[in-house]
């Protein structure tokens, strides 16, 4: 899985280095999409013979640390094709005299904005580079929409990623509020962050978290559920799924609260059972929501912004069930929101 991290000097301020990390360690992305990474800022200049690759060094080393492999976008408008090649041989080579261990894992992608004789020439350059190119081109996208910060995001992540593997390119690490210049408020802003520029997890946070802990086998799947298995334990995920899911999201306005009562049923469990419920929706952990229920004040002191922070989790709820010929579990989805289920055999 990839997420953007957007512009590597974005990467570099202490605090998303912090958020970053804190997002690693809950959802474990594999790829860090990185753009502006050759470019004046970070010592790399154009027609320059030596290139100084400290910077680079240093944030490479932070990746590292997090175990989030980077992916560089390839998106400085004024090389020409010699000064591409030019830089990504000088960095294969200084990587490698310094035995940096992650290299190999180091990917490339297009901005899909160069011109078509820049990136035809890359594309036949990678063909015999070291490095990996990826096929599709990435789409900078950078238009803000409300929508982004509500728990309809939950189950549109959920769907998109399972079912239609649509690009989610377009959602970012963390917010930068101060980038944007037509802003009402410095809470939500409708950025595609999926942590806001507090430090504030939104519900398309908890889309990624969500599908994180799904682990083995899918067994069953299907609009608005997924069920996997891995040995004894059972993951089953349920989503508000709603058939007019990208029509909505372009028009948030047509968002209505839903309910749905579910009743499921497992055959065969071989043991007693340890049932955890996540819960989140539009009243339940969404700091979006919170926000609006407080009035949406345009800034927050402290201890609203602590509030916000606590608010912004699953209802978490456990539950014993004992060895039976079919476990039957009764729960709901509330609104546009989504619930996690783990059941596992309890120790004897």
């Amino acid at each position: 899985e990839i997420i953007s991290l957007g512009d590597i000097f974005d990467l570099m301020i202490e605090d998303n280095k912090d958020i970053l990390e804190s997002l690693q360690n809950e959802i474990h992305f594999e790829y860090g999409r990185i753009e502006y990474f050759f470019h004046n800022n970070m010592g790399i200049f154009k027609s320059s013979d030596f290139i100084n690759w400290n910077r680079v060094k240093t944030v490479l080393e932070f990746m590292a640390s997090i175990e989030l492999k980077p992916l560089i976008v390839i998106d400085n408008y004024d090389f020409e094709i010699e000064d591409y090649i030019h830089t990504i041989e000088s960095f294969h080579s200084y990587f490698s005299e310094i035995e940096y261990y992650y290299l190999s894992d180091v990917k490339f992608q297009l901005n899909s904005t160069l011109s078509l004789e820049i990136k035809e020439e890359l594309r036949k350059y990678f063909n015999n580079s070291k490095f990996s190119l990826l096929e599709e081109e990435f789409v900078p996208f950078k238009e803000l929409n409300p929508i982004y910060d509500t728990a309809y995001m939950l189950p549109y992540i959920i769907h998109s990623s399972i079912f239609t593997h649509k690009d989610l390119s377009f959602l970012r690490a963390f917010d930068v509020i101060e980038k944007e210049i037509y802003l009402n408020n410095e809470v939500f802003i409708g950025a595609s962050g999926i942590i806001n520029d507090m430090d504030i997890r939104k519900p398309s946070y908890y889309a990624y978290y969500l599908l994180s802990k799904l682990s083995g086998n899918v067994v069953a799947k299907d609009d608005g559920y997924i069920v996997t298995k891995d040995k004894d334990t059972y993951s089953i995920l349920l989503y508000t799924y709603n058939e007019n899911i990208d029509e909505l999201f372009k028009n948030s306005s047509k968002l209505k609260s839903t309910e749905r009562k579910i009743s499921l049923n497992l055959f065969n469990v071989p043991s007693d059972s340890r049932i955890t419920f996540y819960e989140i929706n539009q009243k339940i952990g969404s700091s979006y929501d919170y926000w609006v229920s407080m009035g949406k004040p345009e800034r927050l002191n402290k201890e609203e912004m602590e509030i916000l922070s606590k608010a912004s989790f699953p209802k978490i709820e456990f539950k014993y069930a004992k060895k039976s010929p079919v476990l039957n579990i009764i729960t709901k989805l509330k609104g546009y929101g989504a619930t996690l289920i783990l059941i596992k055999p309890t120790k004897k």
